[in-house]
Formats: structure tokens, C-alpha cells, sequence
């Protein structure tokens, strides 16, 4: 309901320019036939009726999603205007005021937008019931009308004329009419029915009721109403002469009605602006063949114009006008194939929504080419923004450096080798397939989870999927050789020989009750910082590849959608060993958090890769500090110091440390196995009895 509650909202800021601009042309073709202002409100209406509308480069529509639907379950909800000094305000409003979670509740957002829905719904339903009370209230007070001639009906209780009825319209008079008066509203009325206005009031009544939120469409419905009734005029007196005229308005004036509330049903004689109405009735003159003409061209420029988005080829400026914080609102989307897309929420870091912006903004036209239109995602990982731009690498693209853009279903190629490679550093890499065979409905075999690194403790949840049958979806080897089963969530809580092993669930071979797709999360503490918890995500999606009685075949891809440190995933048979790219010595793993450089420590002519990271304690501050050569591990140490966050810095070709206490840059030197790092000839203190003798 909140989506299209949002869909709602967003025809109505679109229709609200338009109201505008037809206002502007009223005032403009003042001396143009009513008629034509009449077509230019039945613009606005189409443009509120239909749910797409066309791009177009002549479009005028700053925006044609104002509020990003999908956008209002994220953090912060994403407000497009299409108004650059607008955009600007609000984005850094929402930056400084609004993160779900932090500055406002979570899902604030999403809880609002259905109040506001409920509240909307509950609107229109009052209008709608005041629409359907005033015709039966009408109708009741006219079951004593006697029929005068044809479909023209007199009562008492009729203090002006009008027409009500659908399909059957009757003309209602009061019994004072008499003379060159009763003919003027005959005329008057008749002519109402022939332009089917008594059909078009009641379609735009219908349109407020569910636009009734936007105070522009209140006041395009009596402006239309009152545009109705003098198209009526001018049709009934381009054919009097001055004293007709005369008569005809002397009959307005007799049958001017006091002011009324907003009326759904019946068209009115002398129900709106009758002053003005008398005043152009008396001044009437045939509009000139060249104000007519203008007036047509006006309101085809204005459908062109307004019934239009702007071109899905700005679906670049869009991603180049986000400020950083805007991009890193993401989810990444895996696609294995049609109808088939699971959405997972994907923060970007601070450093890699930096990244982008810079990317997107060094992007020209010139690297931009068409690739059609298709609304669903090619197989592969994208990066969607907003629900409606995604930027994506396929797995079947055979074009290196070669990025594709989404903007609602229109696609385009971006040629930015620099763009490829950032993308490809972010999303998730091609999945790894393992192939499993069913017998009698039961699966052969099961996929064996291994951790390739040292941990004090692992959790594996199971997230989703079938346990049809009682097969148990994860088994846990503990340490004694037994096989303990689980329902969802499972503790490893040793270091040694470990594995999990996952079971599929059973399957008939029939498509309807085909396996789904399985999430599965890791969440681990290794020795390296035992009190900071590792978190890893995998994903598994189902491919049927025959199914014959009661042999079937199901290729499972695995598909690492998430990780809180670097891991290396290999598939060998149905073992999945994860492992991590750092080197481990005695338990410790030696990180690169507080950077990486290449420098020759040892001055054997060989830059080794020197890295930082976290160290191993709880409680006491301690750094890593590794020199490696290739997988080979050459100098190792671990330092104890106070907080602080260290990091590389160059001095004159030589890389020195600093941020350890104060201004001091420490100089990096090796001695046996370990790392040395001094300054002033005092030597910074190692943790432990680290590195181990050899």
C-alpha cells in the first residue's frame, strides 16, 4: 500500500506543475475559446490518470519520482526534486538530521509513509461518501418533480437549474422559469449535456477524491467547473445578437445561486463566478482565426511538454548528482536468471562511496552507448540505487572495462576500464557451482563447510529453507568425532578439525515443490582480536537440471555475498573451504587495517609487502606489523603501546611509521625474524614472546 500511496503522491507533484502552467495559460488566453482551456484541464487529468507516461527531451517535468519509493526503507529516504538548489537543501537537511536508527527510530520512514497511507485511503473514502450522500440527498428531494417536456423536469425544491443523471440526464428547473428565460437555461443546459460535462465534472470529482492531499488539484477542480460553465455561454451566445445577449444575462442573473460547497454531481446555471460570466456574455466576441490557432498549439505544446518524463539517459546525472552518503543507500541484487533476484542490504564504506562519486563524475557522453531495453537484470551482481538506476557486470558481457547502467529498463554501456575495476572490487565474484544428485527424493551428498583459519569460536546461522522430511539442513562434527544436528543455528566452539555440513532439503522432482534459495551466516572470533566478531554471508539459489521420476539433478551456486574481511572461497567436489588471504603465524592473524606498503625492509634489493593491523588482546592495545615476500612470511612482530591508530607515511623514499605517540616518525628495521621499530635509538616495545623461536 505504501508504494502506490508513493505513486499517488509522485502524479500528483508531476500534476501540480502542470496545474501551474495551465493556470498561466488561462490567464494568458484570456481571449481564447473556454473550450481550449477546457482540453487543457483534461491534459492535467491524463496526467494523473496514467501510471508511466513517455520520455521525451522536450519534457518540462523536473522530476518524475520525487519521492524514491524504494528509498523510505533505507536509512535515510532519497527526496528528487529535479531542483538542483532544492536538492541541495533537503540533502543536507536529511544528512545532518536524519539517519534511521541513530537520529530517528528505525524504520521511521516506513512507519510514516503508512500512517500517511491509511490517512489517504480514509480521505478518499470521506469524499467518496459525501459524493455518494449529496446525489441521494438530491434525489431524494426531487421524487416530487413533475416532467415540464422531454427530459426537462420542474420542482419546488430547485432554487437554480441543472442537469443531473449519468447515462440518462434530466434537465431540473424551477417552476418560476417562464418566457425568453426558461429557452436561455433550456439552451444553456442542453448544452452542458451535448459537451457531456455532467459525465466530465463527476470523473474530476473522482480525481480529487484521490488527489485530495495536493492543494493545487482543489483548486484546478473549481477552476475547471467554472471554465465548464463559461464554454457553455459562449456556445449558447455566439449565436444572439446584442439583445439576446442582454437576455441571456439578465437570465443568469435570475438564476444566480448562493455560494455552495464543492458540488460532485450536478452542473449548475448560475452556480460559479456569475459577475465574470456576465461581464464576458455581454463582451463576446468570435475569437480570431490566429487566437484560436495559437490556443491549439498551446495545448499540444503543453501535452508534449508535460505528459512527458525527462529522458532515461539521465540516469547518469542521476547517479553524478548524489552526494556520497546518497550512494552508499544500496542493496546488491544476485540474479542467477529470470525471475530470479535477491535483494540483500549493501552499505558502501565511506572510502568506496568517495570512490564512486569520483568515477561517475569523470564519466563523459562520449563513453556512453545505447544497449536497448529490458527490465530484467542480466545474470550477475548489481549495485541498485534508489529501486530505480543500477549499475551492473554481467557474467556473459564479453566487453572489457565495460560497465552496464540501469535506469527504469533503459540500458546503456559505459566504457570506463577504471569503473569496471572499482565494480568488480565491490560485488561479489562469479558463484561456484556444486552439483547434487537426488535418489527417491533424498540427496546423495551434502556440502561440507570448512574454515580454513584459526578462531576461537564460530556460529553458522541457517537463515532460510525447507526441512521437509526431517533432513536435517546443518551437521556439526564435533571435536570428538560425533555428529551433533541443528535447527537454524549452530556454535563451533573449538580450534581444530571442524566442518559443518549442510544438507539439502528433500525434493519429490516435481517443479511446485522445487527447493528455494538458503542463506546462510558466519560469525566468528579469531585469536588474531578475539573481541572483534567476524561476519561472513553466503548465498545458495537452486537450479533444476533434469528432473526424471525419481533421478533428479540440481546445480546449487554459492554465491559469497558478504564479508567483514577479505576471504578466498574454493570449491573442491562438495567441500567450500574459506580462507583468508592474510598469513597466520602461531594463531595470529596479520591483517592489513591500518594499511599496506611495498618497501625493502631487509635492504636485500626485494621490496617486501609491509602491512599493519589489529593485534591479537582484549583489554590491551596491541598492533601487528608483517614483512612478506610473495606467500612467504620473512619478518613478523607484534607491538604493545598505548591507543593509537598507526599508520604508513613516506619520508624522503623511506617508509616510516607514526601516529604511535605524538609526532614521532619510527624507523622500520629487522633483526633475526622480527620487525624493529625505533625512534631516537629507543625501540618500541614488542608484545609477548612473539615471533615464536623457530
Amino acid at each position: 500500500m505504501s508504494e502506490i500511496f508513493l505513486g499517488f503522491v509522485n502524479r500528483a507533484v508531476v500534476a501540480g506543475w502542470l496545474v501551474l502552467a495551465v493556470i498561466v495559460l488561462r490567464l494568458l488566453l484570456r481571449r481564447a475559446p473556454r473550450s481550449v482551456v477546457c482540453l487543457l484541464w483534461g491534459v492535467a487529468a491524463l496526467r494523473l490518470l496514467l501510471p508511466f507516461s513517455i520520455p521525451s527531451a522536450a519534457s518540462l517535468v523536473p522530476s518524475a519520482e520525487t519521492v524514491v519509493p524504494a528509498s523510505i526503507y533505507s536509512a535515510r529516504p532519497v527526496i528528487e526534486t529535479g531542483i538542483p538548489v532544492v536538492n541541495s537543501q533537503v540533502s543536507d537537511y536529511l544528512q545532518d538530521h536524519y539517519f534511521e536508527g541513530v537520529t530517528v527510530p528505525a524504520g521511521a520512514a516506513a512507519r510514516l509513509t503508512d500512517t500517511l497511507s491509511v490517512l489517504w485511503l480514509a480521505g478518499m473514502a470521506l469524499l467518496l461518501l459525501y459524493c455518494l450522500g449529496t446525489y441521494l440527498h438530491l434525489r431524494s428531494r426531487l421524487r416530487t418533480a413533475v416532467r415540464l417536456r422531454d427530459n426537462l423536469w420542474q420542482s419546488e425544491w430547485v432554487d437554480s437549474p441543472f442537469v443531473l443523471g449519468l447515462f440518462r440526464p434530466r434537465i431540473y428547473l424551477p417552476f418560476s422559469l417562464d418566457g425568453d428565460t426558461l429557452a436561455h437555461v433550456e439552451a444553456h443546459e442542453r448544452a452542458h449535456i451535448a459537451r457531456g460535462d455532467h459525465v466530465w465534472k463527476l470523473l474530476a470529482f473522482l480525481l480529487l477524491a484521490a488527489y485530495w492531499f495536493h492543494p493545487l488539484l482543489w483548486a484546478a477542480y473549481f477552476l475547471f467547473c467554472r471554465d465548464l460553465e463559461s464554454a457553455c455561454d459562449e456556445r449558447v451566445v455566439r449565436d444572439l445578437d446584442g439583445e439576446g445577449r442582454r437576455q441571456y444575462s439578465r437570465a443568469l442573473l435570475r438564476c444566480a445561486a448562493p455560494r455552495r460547497r464543492v458540488a460532485p454531481c450536478p452542473v449548475a446555471f448560475g452556480e460559479l463566478g456569475v459577475g465574470a460570466r456576465i461581464k464576458g456574455v455581454l463582451h463576446y466576441r468570435k475569437p480570431a482565426f490566429w487566437v484560436v490557432l495559437i490556443a491549439v498549439i498551446a495545448l499540444i505544446v503543453t501535452a508534449v511538454c508535460f505528459l512527458t518524463d525527462p529522458p532515461v539517459k539521465d540516469g547518469l546525472q542521476w547517479l553524478r548528482t548524489r552526494r556520497s552518503y546518497n550512494l552508499g543507500e544500496t542493496s546488491l541484487l544476485i540474479s542467477y536468471g529470470p525471475g530470479s533476484q535477491p535483494f540483500y542490504n549493501h552499505a558502501l564504506t565511506g572510502e568506496q562511496r568517495r570512490e564512486l562519486s569520483r568515477l561517475l563524475r569523470s564519466v563523459t557522453d562520449d563513453q556512453l552507448t545505447d544497449a536497448g531495453f529490458d527490465m530484467e537484470y542480466p545474470p550477475g551482481a548489481s549495485l541498485v540505487f534508489g529501486g530505480s538506476v543500477a549499475l551492473s557486470r554481467p557474467m556473459a558481457i564479453s566487453r572489457p572495462g565495460v560497465v552496464l547502467l540501469y535506469y527504469k529498463g533503459a540500458r546503456t554501456y559505459v566504457n570506463s576500464p577504471d569503473l569496471a575495476n572499482w565494480l568488480e572490487g565491490v560485488l561479489p565474484g562469479a558463484p561456484l557451482t556444486w552439483r547434487c544428485t537426488y535418489s527417491h527424493g533424498k540427496p546423495d551428498s551434502g556440502l561440507t563447510l570448512y574454515m580454513d583459519f584459526s578462531f576461537i569460536s564460530l556460529e553458522i546461522h541457517h537463515a532460510t529453507g525447507s526441512f521437509a522430511g526431517g533432513t536435517p539442513p546443518v551437521c556439526v562434527k564435533e571435536a570428538d568425532g560425533s555428529i551433533a544436528v541443528t535447527s537454524g543455528c549452530v556454535s563451533v566452539l573449538w580450534d581444530g578439525d571442524h566442518c559443518a555440513t549442510w544438507t539439502p532439503p528433500q525434493w519429490d522432482g516435481t517443479a511446485e515443490n522445487a527447493p528455494g534459495a538458503d542463506t546462510f551466516g558466519l560469525l566468528w572470533a579469531d585469536r588474531s582480536n578475539p573481541s572483534v566478531y567476524r561476519r561472513a554471508e553466503l548465498h545458495v539459489f537452486p537450479m533444476v537440471v533434469s528432473a526424471d521420476g525419481q533421478e533428479a539433478v540440481i546445480d546449487w551456486y554459492i554465491t559469497p555475498v558478504f564479508s567483514t574481511v577479505p576471504l578466498r572461497y574454493s570449491l573442491e567436489g562438495g567441500d567450500l573451504f574459506l580462507s583468508t588471504p592474510y598469513p597466520v603465524i602461531d594463531r595470529v592473524t596479520f591483517n592489513d587495517f591500518y594499511g599496506a606498503e611495498d618497501f625493502d625492509v631487509d635492504g636485500d634489493g626485494v621490496k617486501e609487502r609491509c602491512t599493519m593491523g589489529m593485534g591479537p588482546t582484549s583489554g590491551l592495545f596491541t598492533f601487528t606489523f608483517a614483512a612478506q615476500a610473495g606467500d612467504e612470511v620473512k619478518y613478523a612482530s607484534i607491538f604493545n603501546t598505548g591507543w593509537c591508530t598507526p599508520s604508513f607515511v613516506w619520508e624522503n623514499g623511506v617508509l616510516k611509521v607514526r601516529g604511535v605517540d605524538g609526532a614521532n616518525l619510527y624507523d622500520i628495521s629487522v633483526r633475526d625474524r622480527a620487525v624493529i621499530l625505533s625512534a631516537d635509538g629507543k625501540e618500541l616495545p614488542a608484545w609477548g614472546g612473539f615471533p615464536p623461536e623457530s
